[in-house]
């Protein structure tokens, strides 16, 4: 296995096998990566500021930018229901092959959404953990997303794909 570099000024590496027949490598990696983000995100959710968890920090801190940790919230909110919107309404129920390109507003509407939430974490989060509220919110943001892989689709997915 070898780590190879993106093209055109890009940081973006991925792992590729180079020999034939070694995808069990790769898959034993990813399994290792997903698991190490899982384990640090609930460490980090678990030990929060060290005297409270992340959640009860989140729920009753009298310290933090309260404005900005609802603003997060709902956008967070949003962002699930656009999700499920699109892979479970549109992909599932109506079968639309191609959701994404099918709703054209609804990828923007995401990335919006998500980058809305993830700035108002940050700045909700900034009066209790200061400069550690940015890689404390991109841990737990990978977390979640690695995180999605466990959700059952209980062959939603699989039916659309039988479409194609």
């Amino acid at each position: 296995m070898g780590m190879t570099g993106g093209t055109g000024g890009g940081t973006t590496t991925m792992l590729r096998s180079t020999k034939p027949g070694s995808s069990h490598g790769v898959r034993i990696v990813n399994t290792l990566q997903t698991g190490g983000w899982l384990l640090l995100a609930a460490v980090l959710a678990y030990y929060g500021n060290g005297r409270a968890d992340l959640i009860t920090l989140l729920l009753h801190s009298p310290r933090l930018n309260r404005a900005f940790v609802n603003v997060a919230f709902a956008a967070l909110s949003l962002n699930a229901a656009l999700f499920i919107y699109m892979a479970v309404w549109l992909e599932g129920v109506r079968r639309v092959p191609d959701a994404a390109a099918a709703v054209p507003w609804l990828v923007p509407a995401g990335a919006v959404t998500f980058a809305i939430t993830f700035v108002s974490f940050i700045v909700g989060l900034w009066p209790v953990f200061s400069v550690l509220a940015l890689p404390l919110v991109m841990v737990e943001t990978i977390g979640t997303v690695v995180a999605l892989q466990f959700v059952p689709t209980f062959g939603i997915l699989r039916a659309v794909k039988k479409l194609d």
